[in-house]
């Protein structure tokens, strides 16, 4: 199990570190990993089926931290998190590179565009690094090995380190509560 989160780790850090650069390539070449391999841990199952209940369940606090709303929308029985997964996902891990389907903003603009580019918000991204480390199946991950100097963007005037958040999907959760009209949490799949 410590290799494991060794591993979670190192890969979501690396990935933050690349979201904080604007390489959104290798931010999820670095990320998608790790969320598979917590959404193995939560779920077990086929990769597809896993990654998008993760994301899904997530939701709330993905959708949140990329737009300061809570998204759940679903069209004729897709969610945002799966065409994120099959967009960003997919082409990275099977082509080893960012699909021309996706162009990633850092404006806070987005636009689904069927067949052709969508623009997607880079801070999805973020949010999904989030949902990873605060997942409660990674709370045992070895603090400070490699974030030892990150600190994550104040959340209601309050300012984190990662290394305190690892593992407290219900601690971040209360604290997106703080700043919504009723209480966010995870959602049941």
């Amino acid at each position: 199990m410590t290799s494991d989160l060794s591993y979670i780790e190192r890969r979501t850090v690396h990935a933050l570190q690349h979201f904080s650069n604007r390489n959104m390539e290798s931010c999820g070449l670095e990320l998608w990993p790790a969320v598979d391999n917590t959404a193995k841990r939560r779920h077990g199952g086929g990769v597809g089926s896993r990654i998008k209940k993760f994301l899904n369940e997530n939701a709330p606090m993905i959708s949140f931290l990329a737009t300061r709303n809570v998204i759940l929308i679903n069209m004729n029985g897709r969610t945002v998190f799966d065409d994120l997964y099959d967009l960003a996902r997919c082409s990275l891990v099977h082509e080893g590179r960012d699909s021309a389907n996706v162009q990633w903003t850092f404006d806070g603009s987005a636009r689904v565009a069927p067949g052709g580019p969508s623009e997607v918000q880079a801070d999805f991204m973020f949010g999904i690094a989030l949902s990873v480390i605060t997942a409660p199946e990674n709370a045992g991950c070895a603090p400070g090995q490699f974030d030892a100097s990150i600190k994550i963007a104040a959340l209601n005037g309050k300012e984190f380190e990662l290394k305190d958040l690892w593992g407290q999907e219900e601690m971040l959760y209360k604290e997106i509560s703080k700043m919504m009209p009723s209480p966010v949490h995870r959602l049941v799949t």
